[in-house]
């Protein structure tokens, strides 16, 4: 009726940056890096930004050549 909420949410940074296609997925793809150190820690500083009161673990693997070519 316009006067009330009907609906809320609370989505937290977690939940929001790191779901499928979400911020960590969509910033931590699609570069290339010189080596799996420098990848890595990339990725964690772009976890420590999204969420930094959140415990997390990144582990990253090498592409295939043809996936890299992609």
């Amino acid at each position: 009726d316009g006067e009330r909420i009907a609906d809320y949410a609370i989505v937290a940074p977690t939940e929001w940056n790191f779901r499928p296609g979400g911020v960590f997925e969509q910033e931590g793809a699609g570069w290339a890096a010189p080596d799996l150190a420098s990848a890595t820690w990339r990725l964690k500083a772009l976890a420590l930004a999204l969420d930094p009161c959140v415990q997390y673990a990144v582990s990253v693997v090498a592409a295939e050549e043809d996936e890299a070519d992609a």
